[in-house]
């Protein structure tokens, strides 16, 4: 895995303002995992992005959902910018490349 390789995959089902956080993605982890920190690279259809993840938080739900919902806190990135279904790569800042 190189500096760029995505650590995680992360599909979007929602997304909301926290008020005096910034936004909030709900959805869940598809493969590998999401850290705080991490570099979240997603394309809105006419350009790249990218963003880092400044918090995680569970979303409880009745009834549960499998996979379970968590959202990434962001604060530079309105809720506009996601829909559902969305796939958003977690990128690990600083990776050292394996083997």
């Amino acid at each position: 895995m190189d500096n760029d390789s995505p650590t995680g995959r992360f599909v979007v089902r929602d997304a909301f303002t926290l008020t005096k956080l910034g936004t909030c993605i709900c959805g869940y982890v598809e493969s590998g995992g999401v850290r705080t920190g991490d570099e979240l690279r997603w394309s809105d259809g006419v350009a790249d992005r990218q963003t880092r993840c400044r918090g995680i938080t569970i979303i409880r739900q009745v009834p549960p959902q499998d996979p379970p919902t968590m959202g990434l806190v962001v604060n530079d990135a309105p809720p506009s910018d996601f829909h559902a279904g969305m796939v958003i790569s977690a990128v690990r800042p600083g990776a050292r490349p394996s083997g």
